[in-house]
């Protein structure tokens, strides 16, 4: 949208597309550019002259030549459009305020020559909240287990520090959104603290408490590992989030906010606008006059994380054969616990048969390894393509893993695919996987599937003989 800033007497034939340019805030030594284009509107040729002032001298033009300055003069034709770019390059922490004056051009201009204005504002420093005690999968979703959920559990905590790394006090607002497993889900949790104010490279550690009740402890006995809750952490600096406050209660103010504001809108903007505990006055923030229409400029500076909750079955209550000598006992139980949950892909899938070793095997085992039985699976298209291969892990708690595949002689990696691709393996149980190979394949072959987690590795070798019909 084109606009103008409107002056009295005689205007100068210039529009602009922005009406203010606006920063959010940028780390001390950095820049950040942004562009916006001035159009002639007259039918005539003229000559302007463009200055740029502020006290801290943290706004300069960028050359196409990449050099900077504060001031130029332009020639332009009837109706030519021209794009200026500004850098902001903040040296001090703080508001940083100045102003664009667009004027024709004349050797002896004064002060009362018309002119346009365009504000410009920006705030130095940066804040960032990292979030710690999670893990973090080869795609970079974070993960967190809440622990093992048996028939004592009557509450299953887990913390998250988070740690402002910036040198300007930072916010995070922190929410849960339960996973739909059963309707009573929503009131089963707690955090304790919602909303927080972080001063510079101060750490704060959080709890988030799950109080399953009696549906929801049925529902989550029948798989292994269940997927929750997300944890959403919104954050930023807190410099922006009052700037982007006062901008929305001057939109209410207005009348502006209607039934159908988006989603984002909603859920991330509306959120933070509210006061937060121990929230401070920002010297000479007032200075900065955001307008309106800068508001979704400033939401690119609140950001968000995701963290996925988890919470493991008991292999005490769902396997007591593990303690039982009687061998046909335990052949009964594997055999028939054989419906399995990809929460991945939110598909389940069915195994014929599983073998589990024995627990003694987990003494071999580092804390974070795994291993996987069979290391070669032979497949035999098309009477037989697909078969089950079981992860065996010595992990404290659920961890997340991907799969890949490697060394594939066929050009096409589609002829292949493992279920679940992803997911959670859960803490020293076993974990079946479903190998598949096509049958569409002609000739003899062979590819690695390859496992990860975020400290080990382990390969299984795919053999592909073709039976001739």
């Amino acid at each position: 949208m084109v606009s103008s800033v409107a002056v009295a007497g005689h205007t100068i034939p210039i529009r602009a597309t922005h009406a203010a340019l606006v920063w959010n805030s940028v780390k001390t030594g950095k820049s950040e550019i942004k562009e916006f284009t001035i159009r002639n509107t007259s039918n005539n040729k003229i000559k302007i002259q463009i200055d740029m002032s502020d006290a801290k001298k943290s706004f300069k033009f960028l050359s196409d030549r990449q050099t900077v300055t504060t001031s130029m003069v332009l020639a332009m034709q009837r109706q030519e459009i021209k794009t200026l770019a500004v850098v902001f390059s903040p040296y001090h922490i703080g508001p940083a305020v100045g102003k664009i004056t667009i004027k024709h051009y004349a050797t002896d201009s004064s002060d009362s020559q018309q002119h346009k204005k365009i504000p410009l504002y920006g705030y130095g420093g940066c804040g960032k909240v990292k979030v710690s005690d999670t893990f973090k999968d080869a795609g970079g979703k974070m993960w967190l287990s809440l622990g093992t959920l048996s028939s004592e559990t009557t509450a299953l905590t887990a913390n998250i520090t988070l740690q402002n790394v910036g040198d300007l006090s930072s916010f995070a607002k922190i929410k849960v959104v339960p996973k739909v497993i059963s309707p009573t889900m929503d009131s089963s949790w707690h955090i304790s603290q919602k909303e927080l104010i972080l001063n510079p490279r101060e750490n704060r550690r959080v709890a988030i408490e799950f109080y399953p009740k009696k549906e929801d402890f049925a529902i989550l006995q029948r798989l292994e590992v269940s997927h929750v809750a997300t944890i959403n952490v919104t954050y930023g600096d807190e410099s922006t989030r009052l700037r982007i406050r006062r901008l929305y209660n001057k939109i209410k103010e207005t009348g502006e906010l209607t039934e159908n504001e988006n989603e984002a809108f909603k859920n991330i903007v509306h959120p933070i606008c509210k006061a937060f505990p121990g929230e401070q006055i920002i010297p000479g923030l007032t200075s900065i006059r955001d307008t309106i229409q800068n508001l979704s400029d400033l939401c690119t500076g609140v950001h968000q994380y995701e963290i996925m909750l988890t919470v493991e079955e008991c292999a005490d209550d769902t396997l007591p054969v593990h303690y039982d000598t009687d061998e046909s006992q335990m052949d009964y139980s594997l055999m028939n616990d054989t419906t399995h949950i990809d929460e991945a892909a939110g598909a389940s899938f069915f195994t014929s048969s599983m073998t589990v070793e024995c627990e003694a095997q987990y003494s071999e085992l580092g804390e974070e390894q795994f291993t996987v039985t069979p290391s070669t699976v032979v497949l035999n298209p098309p009477i037989r393509n697909e078969a089950t291969v079981t992860v065996l892990g010595s992990f404290k708690a659920a961890q997340p893993f991907q799969t890949g595949w490697s060394k594939l002689k066929l050009s096409n990696s589609s002829y292949f695919s493992v279920v679940p691709a992803k997911g959670m393996l859960p803490s020293r149980r076993g974990f079946p996987l479903k190998v598949k190979c096509s049958q569409r394949i002609k000739r003899n072959t062979h590819a690695v599937l390859e496992i990860y987690t975020e400290n080990s590795k382990q390969d299984v070798l795919i053999n592909v003989i073709v039976k001739r019909q």
